[in-house]
């Protein structure tokens, strides 16, 4: 017990002496722990954006800062650490019900076969394809319309500010269109259906208008092609592939069944262009399969065994 207040001590000094600027931010890195060091940048990114809390709390963050600045004049070193000391814990406390009562993130997902559509702040919508997740706060949509996106959806856009989706694969930004995304792990593509569309990923910019796409898969390089749908086949009850590895058709067949499909050897690489109906499984499965010249059995609990 005691080692561990002295550890604390010793990062309540650092904290101190970071706050008044005496230490830089790399060398903060290497004095604390990884979880105090990313505590202090949130705490830090708190008071430098302050000016967009609501004007109570700014009034009592600029009391605040005054006193920091007449204490540091007027007290002794080993006093004004303290002092800052304290400072840090109420502006921690202060940040800290501010940022929990801010979040209120909205989260919607969707299960296995399942599609959703969902009204945004602005009344712009997103139809989420099965197994997606969007998340967004509804706080700041008005100056800030950004959401997260994984999986597939659609989205139609009303006009105003700039609407943003985010994935882990690069972002798109609009200000009124139609268009659809669908990022999973090694696939990325955005398709636009009306307006213009701006796609950042892997540091390059494509911009799209109507029928134009850009895609990703794997490490391979991005690939722009072109659609005369008019919105998303999977809207409608069918998914479409244009010379996709079948290991991602797969993937959309498992998230749509709840199935595991295993391959027992079969060449996932191979090239796919078709599509399967959402509405019956057997029907689905020789789509892809049979036009494929693949065996498959049906086993227990939604596992289908490929040969």
């Amino acid at each position: 017990m005691i080692m561990e207040n002295k550890n604390n001590n010793k990062e309540e000094y650092f904290l101190a002496k970071w706050l008044e600027g005496e230490i830089a931010d790399q060398d903060l890195k290497l004095l604390v722990s990884t979880n105090d060091y990313l505590s202090f940048l949130e705490l830090r990114n708190g008071i430098n954006n302050y000016e967009l809390l609501e004007q109570p709390l700014n009034t009592s963050l600029t009391k605040i800062k005054n006193k920091i600045a007449f204490k540091k004049k007027n007290t002794t070193n080993k006093t004004s650490y303290r002092w800052t000391l304290s400072i840090a814990a109420t502006l921690a406390i202060l940040f800290g019900l501010f940022f929990l009562m801010a979040s209120n993130e909205i989260n919607h997902t969707t299960a296995f076969g399942e599609q959703k559509t969902i009204e945004l702040p602005d009344g712009s919508l997103a139809t989420m394809n099965s197994k997606s997740g969007i998340n967004f706060n509804p706080n700041s949509w008005v100056t800030n319309r950004v959401l997260n996106l994984t999986g597939e959806a659609y989205f139609k856009v009303k006009k105003g500010s700039q609407f943003t989706v985010n994935t882990t694969n690069g972002n798109i930004s609009v200000l009124g269109t139609e268009f659809n995304v669908k990022t999973t792990d090694n696939f990325f593509e955005v398709v636009c259906f009306e307006g213009k569309v701006k796609v950042n990923n892997d540091h390059k910019e494509f911009i799209l208008t109507p029928g134009k796409s850009v895609r990703k898969i794997n490490k391979n390089q991005e690939e722009e092609y072109f659609t005369t749908n008019n919105f998303p086949a999977w809207t409608t009850g069918e998914s479409k592939f244009m010379s996709v590895p079948l290991e991602f058709v797969i993937q959309s067949l498992e998230k749509q069944y709840n199935l595991v499909i295993q391959s027992n050897g079969v060449d996932f690489t191979r090239i796919y262009t078709g599509s399967f109906t959402h509405q019956d499984l057997d029907i689905a499965l020789a789509s892809v399969f049979k036009t494929m010249n693949i065996k498959y059995l049906k086993k227990e609990n939604g596992i289908i065994s490929l040969e």
